[in-house]
C-alpha cells in the first residue's frame, strides 16, 4: 500500500463580498483508515487553497477500506446534480495527524 497517488480537491463556490487569492501546491501525506491505522498509503496531494472538500479517488478509498456511510448532494459547474458518498480518513502531514471528511470520487 505504499503506492503514491495523485488526489484532487474541488472548490465549493459561494457568493461572498471579498476576493481571496487562490493557489495550488503539492504536499506529501500519509492517509490511513481511522479505525485501522495499519492500513495506510503515501500520496502526493494537490492542495487547492480555495477548496472546501477533499475528493479521494475510489481506488484509494478501496485500498484503505474506508467506509462511506453518508451521502451529500452537490451541483457540478455544468449544472448536473449528483450525490457523493462521504466518509472519514486520517491524514498525516509531517508530525501531525487529523481525521477529516472526504468525498468519494471516481477512479
Amino acid at each position: 500500500m505504499g503506492e503514491r497517488q495523485l488526489l484532487w480537491t474541488f472548490r465549493c463556490t459561494v457568493d461572498t463580498w471579498y476576493v481571496a487569492t487562490v493557489s495550488t501546491f503539492m504536499v506529501q501525506a500519509i492517509l490511513s483508515n481511522p479505525e485501522h491505522v495499519e492500513r495506510f498509503i503515501t500520496v502526493d496531494l494537490l492542495v487547492d487553497t480555495g477548496a472546501t472538500y477533499t475528493l479521494l479517488p475510489a481506488d484509494v478509498v478501496a485500498a484503505l477500506e474506508l467506509a462511506t456511510p453518508y451521502e451529500q448532494p452537490a451541483v457540478l459547474a455544468s449544472g448536473e446534480q449528483i450525490t457523493y458518498r462521504v466518509g472519514e480518513v486520517r491524514f498525516r502531514l509531517s508530525d501531525e495527524a487529523r481525521v477529516t471528511v472526504f468525498w468519494l470520487g471516481p477512479r
